[in-house]
Protein backbone atom coordinates (compact mmCIF):
# COMPACT_ATOMS: atom_id res chain seq x y z
CA UNK A 1 0.00 0.00 0.00
CA UNK A 2 1.33 3.48 -0.80
CA UNK A 3 0.86 5.78 1.43
CA UNK A 4 1.19 8.68 -1.61
CA UNK A 5 4.83 9.84 -0.34
CA UNK A 6 7.76 7.37 -1.68
CA UNK A 7 7.71 4.78 1.10
CA UNK A 8 5.97 1.55 0.65
CA UNK A 9 4.46 0.49 3.86
CA UNK A 10 3.43 -3.38 4.68
CA UNK A 11 -0.24 -4.14 6.38
CA UNK A 12 -1.19 -7.84 7.91
CA UNK A 13 -4.85 -7.20 8.10
CA UNK A 14 -7.54 -9.54 8.95
CA UNK A 15 -11.54 -9.60 8.20
CA UNK A 16 -13.47 -10.92 11.14
CA UNK A 17 -16.76 -11.31 10.16
CA UNK A 18 -19.46 -11.26 12.82
CA UNK A 19 -23.27 -13.18 12.33
CA UNK A 20 -26.53 -12.09 13.31
CA UNK A 21 -28.76 -14.39 15.16
CA UNK A 22 -29.95 -15.68 11.94
CA UNK A 23 -26.48 -16.68 10.93
CA UNK A 24 -26.12 -13.96 8.12
CA UNK A 25 -23.06 -11.57 8.65
CA UNK A 26 -24.16 -8.51 10.49
CA UNK A 27 -20.72 -6.79 10.05
CA UNK A 28 -17.43 -7.62 9.73
CA UNK A 29 -14.85 -6.52 12.26
CA UNK A 30 -11.54 -5.43 10.24
CA UNK A 31 -8.10 -5.26 12.01
CA UNK A 32 -5.11 -3.51 10.42
CA UNK A 33 -1.10 -4.25 11.65
CA UNK A 34 1.56 -2.16 10.06
CA UNK A 35 4.29 -4.70 9.26
CA UNK A 36 6.35 -2.67 7.26
CA UNK A 37 9.40 -3.38 9.73
CA UNK A 38 9.33 -6.91 9.55
CA UNK A 39 8.64 -7.61 5.88
CA UNK A 40 11.71 -5.31 5.65
CA UNK A 41 13.86 -7.00 8.08
CA UNK A 42 12.41 -10.63 6.13
CA UNK A 43 14.03 -8.84 2.98
CA UNK A 44 16.97 -8.05 4.34
CA UNK A 45 17.29 -11.34 5.74
CA UNK A 46 17.07 -12.81 2.38
CA UNK A 47 19.10 -10.90 0.60
CA UNK A 48 21.72 -11.07 2.84
CA UNK A 49 21.70 -14.94 2.93
CA UNK A 50 21.61 -14.98 -0.81
CA UNK A 51 24.81 -12.86 -0.15
CA UNK A 52 26.33 -15.23 2.06
CA UNK A 53 25.58 -18.02 -0.28
CA UNK A 54 27.03 -15.87 -3.21
CA UNK A 55 30.30 -15.29 -0.62
CA UNK A 56 30.56 -18.84 -0.26
CA UNK A 57 30.17 -19.88 -3.72
CA UNK A 58 32.71 -17.14 -4.53
CA UNK A 59 35.22 -18.74 -1.74
CA UNK A 60 35.02 -21.66 -3.04
CA UNK A 61 36.10 -20.73 -6.83
CA UNK A 62 38.43 -18.50 -5.23
CA UNK A 63 40.03 -21.18 -3.19
CA UNK A 64 39.87 -23.91 -6.11
CA UNK A 65 41.38 -21.13 -8.08
CA UNK A 66 44.12 -20.41 -5.92
CA UNK A 67 44.81 -24.16 -5.60
CA UNK A 68 45.05 -24.00 -9.12
CA UNK A 69 47.40 -21.03 -9.55
CA UNK A 70 49.72 -22.69 -7.06
CA UNK A 71 49.87 -25.92 -8.52
CA UNK A 72 50.64 -23.68 -11.94
CA UNK A 73 52.98 -21.38 -9.75
CA UNK A 74 54.63 -24.99 -8.71
CA UNK A 75 54.71 -26.56 -12.15
CA UNK A 76 56.63 -23.43 -13.55
CA UNK A 77 58.82 -23.24 -10.51
CA UNK A 78 60.09 -26.56 -11.29
CA UNK A 79 59.96 -25.80 -14.75
CA UNK A 80 62.24 -22.53 -14.80
CA UNK A 81 64.75 -24.55 -12.30
CA UNK A 82 64.91 -26.53 -15.03
CA UNK A 83 65.33 -24.22 -17.61
CA UNK A 84 68.02 -22.09 -15.20
CA UNK A 85 69.87 -26.07 -15.27
CA UNK A 86 69.71 -26.10 -18.78
CA UNK A 87 70.88 -22.49 -19.46
CA UNK A 88 74.10 -23.09 -16.69
CA UNK A 89 74.59 -26.11 -18.62
CA UNK A 90 74.53 -24.33 -22.07
CA UNK A 91 76.85 -21.52 -20.55
CA UNK A 92 79.11 -24.05 -18.93
CA UNK A 93 79.32 -25.69 -22.32
CA UNK A 94 79.79 -22.93 -24.14
CA UNK A 95 83.58 -23.13 -24.84
CA UNK A 96 84.46 -19.98 -23.99
CA UNK A 97 83.96 -17.50 -20.68
CA UNK A 98 80.52 -15.93 -19.80
CA UNK A 99 80.58 -13.56 -17.23
CA UNK A 100 77.30 -11.22 -16.08
CA UNK A 101 77.88 -8.23 -13.72
CA UNK A 102 75.17 -5.59 -12.74
CA UNK A 103 74.71 -1.91 -13.46
CA UNK A 104 77.46 -1.37 -10.20
CA UNK A 105 79.90 -3.78 -12.06
CA UNK A 106 79.36 -6.44 -9.59
CA UNK A 107 79.80 -9.78 -10.73
CA UNK A 108 76.55 -11.70 -10.26
CA UNK A 109 77.21 -14.85 -12.68
CA UNK A 110 80.38 -16.81 -13.93
CA UNK A 111 81.02 -20.23 -15.91
CA UNK A 112 84.01 -22.59 -15.36
CA UNK A 113 85.89 -21.26 -17.92
CA UNK A 114 85.27 -17.76 -16.72
CA UNK A 115 86.32 -18.42 -13.41
CA UNK A 116 89.74 -20.17 -14.80
CA UNK A 117 90.45 -16.90 -16.95
CA UNK A 118 90.52 -15.14 -13.83
CA UNK A 119 92.35 -17.40 -12.16
CA UNK A 120 89.62 -17.74 -9.26
CA UNK A 121 87.11 -19.79 -7.79
CA UNK A 122 83.49 -18.78 -8.26
CA UNK A 123 82.76 -17.93 -4.43
CA UNK A 124 85.77 -15.53 -4.93
CA UNK A 125 84.23 -13.42 -7.91
CA UNK A 126 80.28 -13.14 -7.38
CA UNK A 127 79.79 -9.80 -5.89
CA UNK A 128 83.43 -8.97 -6.57
CA UNK A 129 83.73 -5.63 -8.27
CA UNK A 130 85.02 -5.86 -12.00
CA UNK A 131 87.98 -3.72 -11.02
CA UNK A 132 88.90 -6.03 -8.25
CA UNK A 133 88.92 -9.65 -10.95
CA UNK A 134 91.15 -7.86 -13.74
CA UNK A 135 94.53 -6.60 -14.35
CA UNK A 136 94.46 -2.46 -14.10
CA UNK A 137 95.46 -2.80 -17.71
CA UNK A 138 92.80 -4.35 -19.03
CA UNK A 139 89.60 -2.65 -16.31
CA UNK A 140 90.85 0.40 -18.23
CA UNK A 141 89.95 -0.89 -21.60
CA UNK A 142 86.82 -2.77 -20.00
CA UNK A 143 85.16 0.02 -17.96
CA UNK A 144 85.73 2.29 -21.31
CA UNK A 145 83.77 -0.68 -22.93
CA UNK A 146 81.19 -1.13 -20.32
CA UNK A 147 80.60 2.46 -20.80
CA UNK A 148 79.78 2.24 -24.30
CA UNK A 149 77.61 0.30 -24.17
CA UNK A 150 75.89 1.45 -21.07
CA UNK A 151 75.05 4.76 -22.79
CA UNK A 152 74.33 3.47 -26.94
CA UNK A 153 72.77 0.31 -25.78
CA UNK A 154 74.62 -1.32 -28.43
CA UNK A 155 77.17 -4.11 -28.65
CA UNK A 156 81.09 -3.70 -28.32
CA UNK A 157 83.43 -6.01 -29.76
CA UNK A 158 87.19 -5.53 -29.20
CA UNK A 159 90.31 -7.57 -28.67
CA UNK A 160 93.12 -6.65 -26.05
CA UNK A 161 95.92 -8.79 -23.99
CA UNK A 162 96.65 -9.37 -20.49
CA UNK A 163 99.26 -9.26 -19.15
CA UNK A 164 99.17 -11.02 -16.23
CA UNK A 165 97.90 -14.22 -18.02
CA UNK A 166 99.85 -13.35 -21.26
CA UNK A 167 97.21 -14.70 -23.49
CA UNK A 168 95.24 -12.69 -26.30
CA UNK A 169 91.16 -12.33 -26.14
CA UNK A 170 88.17 -11.54 -28.44
CA UNK A 171 85.61 -10.07 -26.12
CA UNK A 172 81.58 -9.32 -26.38
CA UNK A 173 79.71 -6.88 -24.22
CA UNK A 174 76.09 -7.02 -25.00
CA UNK A 175 73.92 -5.03 -22.28
CA UNK A 176 70.99 -6.57 -20.11
CA UNK A 177 68.02 -5.41 -18.63
CA UNK A 178 70.17 -5.18 -14.89
CA UNK A 179 73.36 -5.17 -15.93
CA UNK A 180 75.88 -6.54 -19.01
CA UNK A 181 76.96 -9.93 -20.21
CA UNK A 182 80.04 -10.56 -21.57
CA UNK A 183 81.73 -13.12 -23.68
CA UNK A 184 85.40 -13.84 -23.31
CA UNK A 185 86.65 -15.89 -26.00
CA UNK A 186 91.01 -16.73 -26.43
CA UNK A 187 92.57 -16.09 -28.88
CA UNK A 188 95.92 -16.05 -28.68
CA UNK A 189 96.43 -19.43 -30.76
CA UNK A 190 95.15 -17.34 -33.72
CA UNK A 191 97.24 -14.42 -33.39
CA UNK A 192 100.26 -16.89 -33.22
CA UNK A 193 98.75 -18.37 -36.83
CA UNK A 194 98.36 -14.80 -37.87
CA UNK A 195 102.05 -13.61 -36.43
CA UNK A 196 103.07 -16.77 -38.39
CA UNK A 197 101.37 -15.89 -41.60
CA UNK A 198 102.54 -12.17 -41.79
CA UNK A 199 106.11 -13.40 -41.55
CA UNK A 200 105.40 -16.20 -44.11
CA UNK A 201 103.80 -13.75 -46.62
CA UNK A 202 106.31 -10.94 -45.38
CA UNK A 203 109.23 -13.75 -46.39
CA UNK A 204 107.03 -14.73 -49.46
CA UNK A 205 106.63 -11.01 -50.76
CA UNK A 206 110.41 -10.91 -50.59
CA UNK A 207 111.64 -14.32 -52.35
CA UNK A 208 108.74 -12.74 -54.69
CA UNK A 209 110.27 -9.51 -55.05
CA UNK A 210 113.76 -11.48 -54.95
CA UNK A 211 112.35 -13.72 -57.90
CA UNK A 212 110.36 -10.94 -59.84
CA UNK A 213 107.06 -13.19 -60.19
CA UNK A 214 104.15 -12.13 -60.94
CA UNK A 215 101.07 -13.78 -61.84
CA UNK A 216 97.44 -13.33 -63.82
CA UNK A 217 94.18 -15.04 -63.41
CA UNK A 218 91.32 -15.90 -66.08
CA UNK A 219 88.11 -17.14 -65.83
CA UNK A 220 87.88 -19.04 -69.21
CA UNK A 221 83.71 -18.52 -69.01
CA UNK A 222 83.53 -15.35 -67.93
CA UNK A 223 86.88 -13.83 -69.11
CA UNK A 224 87.24 -11.92 -66.45
CA UNK A 225 91.23 -11.37 -65.25
CA UNK A 226 93.06 -10.61 -62.45
CA UNK A 227 96.46 -9.09 -62.36
CA UNK A 228 98.77 -9.13 -59.61
CA UNK A 229 100.16 -5.65 -58.40
CA UNK A 230 103.44 -7.49 -59.04
CA UNK A 231 103.00 -8.01 -62.39
CA UNK A 232 101.79 -4.53 -62.83
CA UNK A 233 104.98 -3.37 -61.37
CA UNK A 234 107.14 -5.49 -63.29
CA UNK A 235 105.89 -3.43 -66.82
CA UNK A 236 106.04 -0.77 -65.27
CA UNK A 237 102.25 0.09 -65.00
CA UNK A 238 99.78 1.33 -62.23
CA UNK A 239 96.43 -0.17 -61.51
CA UNK A 240 94.69 2.59 -63.47
CA UNK A 241 97.09 2.08 -66.39
CA UNK A 242 96.27 -1.78 -66.96
CA UNK A 243 93.08 -2.60 -65.66
CA UNK A 244 91.73 -6.07 -64.90
CA UNK A 245 90.35 -6.13 -68.60
CA UNK A 246 91.27 -9.26 -71.39
CA UNK A 247 91.81 -6.58 -73.82
CA UNK A 248 93.92 -4.40 -72.12
CA UNK A 249 95.87 -7.45 -71.78
CA UNK A 250 96.33 -8.60 -75.06
CA UNK A 251 96.92 -5.64 -76.49
CA UNK A 252 100.19 -5.79 -74.44
CA UNK A 253 101.11 -9.14 -75.91
CA UNK A 254 104.21 -9.06 -79.02
CA UNK A 255 101.98 -9.52 -82.17
CA UNK A 256 104.29 -12.61 -82.76
CA UNK A 257 103.42 -14.47 -79.03
CA UNK A 258 99.75 -13.54 -78.90
CA UNK A 259 98.43 -16.39 -80.78
CA UNK A 260 100.65 -19.07 -79.08
CA UNK A 261 99.41 -18.10 -76.03
CA UNK A 262 95.32 -17.73 -76.95
CA UNK A 263 96.18 -21.18 -78.34
CA UNK A 264 97.55 -22.74 -74.77
CA UNK A 265 94.81 -21.48 -72.76
CA UNK A 266 92.40 -22.91 -75.55
CA UNK A 267 94.22 -26.19 -74.78
CA UNK A 268 94.12 -25.46 -71.06
CA UNK A 269 89.99 -25.15 -71.35
CA UNK A 270 89.81 -28.37 -73.00
CA UNK A 271 91.68 -29.98 -70.41
CA UNK A 272 94.60 -30.67 -72.73
CA UNK A 273 97.44 -29.35 -70.66
CA UNK A 274 97.45 -29.91 -67.00
CA UNK A 275 101.25 -27.39 -66.33
CA UNK A 276 102.75 -25.99 -69.17
CA UNK A 277 105.62 -23.51 -69.64
CA UNK A 278 106.37 -20.76 -72.07
CA UNK A 279 108.50 -17.68 -73.13
CA UNK A 280 106.54 -15.07 -74.46
CA UNK A 281 107.19 -10.84 -74.59
CA UNK A 282 105.11 -8.28 -73.00
CA UNK A 283 105.23 -4.74 -74.13
CA UNK A 284 106.41 -1.92 -70.78
CA UNK A 285 105.94 0.97 -70.77
CA UNK A 286 108.65 2.58 -71.73
CA UNK A 287 107.70 1.13 -74.99
CA UNK A 288 110.13 -1.79 -75.23
CA UNK A 289 109.52 -5.43 -74.87
CA UNK A 290 110.43 -7.82 -71.66
CA UNK A 291 111.05 -11.35 -72.06
CA UNK A 292 108.69 -13.37 -69.92
CA UNK A 293 108.70 -17.13 -69.08
CA UNK A 294 105.66 -18.19 -67.46
CA UNK A 295 103.66 -21.19 -66.40
CA UNK A 296 100.57 -22.03 -67.00
CA UNK A 297 98.13 -24.04 -64.33
CA UNK A 298 94.93 -24.93 -64.86
CA UNK A 299 92.09 -25.09 -62.34
CA UNK A 300 89.14 -27.00 -62.41
CA UNK A 301 86.14 -26.56 -60.40
CA UNK A 302 83.88 -28.47 -58.66
CA UNK A 303 82.57 -30.49 -61.91
CA UNK A 304 85.84 -31.28 -63.16
CA UNK A 305 85.72 -29.06 -65.89
CA UNK A 306 88.68 -26.16 -66.17
CA UNK A 307 87.37 -23.39 -65.05
CA UNK A 308 90.83 -20.97 -65.06
CA UNK A 309 94.05 -20.66 -65.43
CA UNK A 310 96.60 -19.28 -63.35
CA UNK A 311 100.05 -17.79 -65.11
CA UNK A 312 102.31 -16.93 -63.16
CA UNK A 313 105.38 -15.35 -65.19
CA UNK A 314 108.74 -13.88 -64.34
CA UNK A 315 111.01 -11.24 -66.06
CA UNK A 316 113.50 -13.07 -67.65
CA UNK A 317 114.56 -10.16 -70.07
CA UNK A 318 117.69 -9.79 -68.30
CA UNK A 319 118.50 -13.50 -68.29
CA UNK A 320 117.99 -13.35 -72.44
CA UNK A 321 120.23 -10.10 -72.51
CA UNK A 322 122.86 -11.89 -70.43
CA UNK A 323 122.81 -15.27 -72.48
CA UNK A 324 122.35 -13.39 -76.12
CA UNK A 325 125.90 -11.49 -75.08
CA UNK A 326 127.31 -14.69 -73.79
CA UNK A 327 126.51 -16.15 -77.42
CA UNK A 328 127.46 -12.86 -79.21
CA UNK A 329 130.77 -12.91 -77.01
CA UNK A 330 131.70 -16.56 -78.29
CA UNK A 331 131.54 -15.74 -81.90
CA UNK A 332 132.34 -12.26 -81.83
CA UNK A 333 135.35 -10.26 -80.98
CA UNK A 334 135.15 -7.94 -77.85
CA UNK A 335 137.20 -5.12 -79.52
CA UNK A 336 135.60 -4.42 -82.78
CA UNK A 337 132.46 -6.34 -82.64
CA UNK A 338 132.92 -8.55 -86.26
CA UNK A 339 132.69 -12.33 -86.13
CA UNK A 340 135.62 -14.06 -83.97
CA UNK A 341 138.01 -17.20 -85.13
CA UNK A 342 135.05 -19.66 -83.97
CA UNK A 343 132.44 -17.70 -86.16
CA UNK A 344 134.65 -17.67 -88.92
CA UNK A 345 135.62 -21.17 -88.84
CA UNK A 346 131.75 -22.43 -88.25
CA UNK A 347 130.49 -20.40 -90.73
CA UNK A 348 133.26 -21.23 -93.44
CA UNK A 349 132.25 -24.98 -92.98
CA UNK A 350 129.15 -24.38 -93.40
CA UNK A 351 130.20 -22.59 -96.73
CA UNK A 352 132.44 -25.14 -98.19
CA UNK A 353 129.75 -28.36 -97.49
CA UNK A 354 126.82 -26.10 -99.15
CA UNK A 355 129.81 -25.28 -102.37
CA UNK A 356 130.78 -29.38 -102.49
CA UNK A 357 127.01 -29.87 -102.33
CA UNK A 358 126.06 -27.46 -105.39
CA UNK A 359 129.16 -27.11 -106.67
CA UNK A 360 129.23 -23.36 -106.39
CA UNK A 361 132.02 -21.45 -105.44
CA UNK A 362 133.27 -19.26 -102.51
CA UNK A 363 136.50 -17.25 -101.54
CA UNK A 364 138.73 -16.34 -98.25
CA UNK A 365 140.07 -13.38 -98.05
CA UNK A 366 143.39 -13.14 -95.33
CA UNK A 367 144.70 -9.32 -94.53
CA UNK A 368 146.89 -8.01 -92.01
CA UNK A 369 147.89 -4.20 -91.46
CA UNK A 370 151.32 -3.63 -91.89
CA UNK A 371 153.25 -1.41 -89.52
CA UNK A 372 150.93 -2.01 -87.22
CA UNK A 373 153.18 -3.31 -84.14
CA UNK A 374 155.14 -0.32 -84.29
CA UNK A 375 152.05 1.51 -83.53
CA UNK A 376 151.12 0.17 -80.82
CA UNK A 377 154.78 0.64 -79.18
CA UNK A 378 155.20 4.09 -80.38
CA UNK A 379 150.93 5.15 -78.76
CA UNK A 380 150.07 2.82 -76.83
CA UNK A 381 147.51 -0.12 -77.10
CA UNK A 382 144.91 2.07 -76.30
CA UNK A 383 145.70 3.80 -79.87
CA UNK A 384 146.66 0.28 -81.46
CA UNK A 385 143.05 -0.82 -80.73
CA UNK A 386 141.58 2.44 -82.09
CA UNK A 387 142.81 2.07 -85.27
CA UNK A 388 141.93 -1.49 -85.12
CA UNK A 389 138.07 -0.05 -84.24
CA UNK A 390 138.45 1.93 -87.38
CA UNK A 391 140.08 -0.09 -89.76
CA UNK A 392 137.12 -2.82 -89.42
CA UNK A 393 134.34 -0.35 -89.98
CA UNK A 394 136.16 0.44 -92.96
CA UNK A 395 136.28 -2.62 -94.26
CA UNK A 396 132.94 -3.48 -93.29
CA UNK A 397 131.87 -0.50 -96.01
CA UNK A 398 133.40 -2.31 -98.86
CA UNK A 399 131.96 -6.08 -98.56
CA UNK A 400 128.29 -7.34 -99.83
CA UNK A 401 125.90 -8.13 -97.05
CA UNK A 402 126.01 -12.23 -97.64
CA UNK A 403 129.58 -11.53 -96.91
CA UNK A 404 131.26 -12.43 -93.83
CA UNK A 405 134.28 -9.72 -92.75
CA UNK A 406 136.05 -11.00 -89.35
CA UNK A 407 139.33 -10.54 -87.05
CA UNK A 408 141.30 -14.01 -86.39
CA UNK A 409 143.95 -11.82 -84.04
CA UNK A 410 145.99 -8.86 -83.78
CA UNK A 411 145.70 -7.45 -86.67
CA UNK A 412 144.24 -10.22 -88.66
CA UNK A 413 141.38 -9.75 -90.78
CA UNK A 414 139.30 -12.66 -92.72
CA UNK A 415 136.78 -12.12 -95.45
CA UNK A 416 134.29 -14.66 -96.36
CA UNK A 417 132.81 -14.44 -100.19
CA UNK A 418 130.17 -16.59 -100.84
CA UNK A 419 128.42 -17.47 -104.10
CA UNK A 420 130.87 -16.07 -106.30
CA UNK A 421 131.00 -16.83 -110.01
CA UNK A 422 134.75 -15.70 -111.24
CA UNK A 423 138.00 -15.67 -108.88
CA UNK A 424 138.45 -11.80 -110.30
CA UNK A 425 135.20 -11.26 -108.38
CA UNK A 426 137.32 -12.16 -105.36
CA UNK A 427 140.44 -10.14 -106.77
CA UNK A 428 138.07 -6.96 -107.15
CA UNK A 429 137.52 -7.18 -103.39
CA UNK A 430 140.60 -7.26 -102.49
CA UNK A 431 142.22 -4.34 -104.42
Amino acid sequence: VSDGVSDEHYWNVINLPVPDASGRVAYVVHCAENITEQVQLQNENAVQRQANRELKNRERQLVSEMRRHARDLQYLNVQLRDTNTQFELVLEGLGEAFFAVDNDRRATYVNAQGAQVLQRGKEAILGRHARELLAPAVWSIVSVKLREVEISRQPAIFEFYNPDTERWSENRIYPAPDGFVIFSTDISARKRDEARLQETEARLRLAVQAARLGFWELNLSTKAIYFSPECRQQLGYGKEEWPNELSACESRFHPDDLEGVRRLLDRGANGNVRVAEREYRLRHKDGTYRWIHAHFMPIAGPDGAVERVVVTHQDITERKQAVEQIRHSAHHDALTGMPNRALIYEFTDHLMARARRTGGEMALLFMDLDRFKPINDLYGHKAGDKLLRKVARRLSSCVRGQDLLGRLAGDEFVIVLPDIEHEEDAARVAR
